[in-house]
């Protein structure tokens, strides 16, 4: 018994060393770090979003209103979906990792 815990924290140390190593090099992030740049790029690209109805009808006066309110009914429904991207990641990857659990 006093072995098989012996051999359980040598391979929790190896896992915990490698881990280390994979994040000194780069190869891999934190979770949290992921979901921080990936919030913030939504942000961007929800500021982007926010301006082409405006940036559409300056380029291409000749948009009918219907045409720009449609594409401003579709930048919602995207913004919307963007805007709750931050509570659903950490689901995902939860979800990622049962994946990856039941494959093992």
């Amino acid at each position: 018994m006093f072995r098989r815990r012996a051999i359980d924290r040598n391979h929790q140390s190896r896992i915990g060393l490698q881990q280390k190593n994979e994040l000194a090099a780069r190869k891999v992030v934190p979770s949290e770090f992921a979901i921080f740049t990936l919030f913030k790029i939504a942000a961007e690209i929800a500021a982007i979003l926010d301006t082409l109805p405006l940036t559409m009808k300056r380029k291409h006066p000749d948009l009918e209103t219907r045409h720009l309110d449609t594409l401003m009914r579709e930048l919602a429904r995207a913004r919307n979906q963007a805007s709750g991207l931050d509570s659903l990641l950490p689901e995902l990857l939860d979800d990622y990792f049962d994946i990856i659990d039941s494959a093992a």
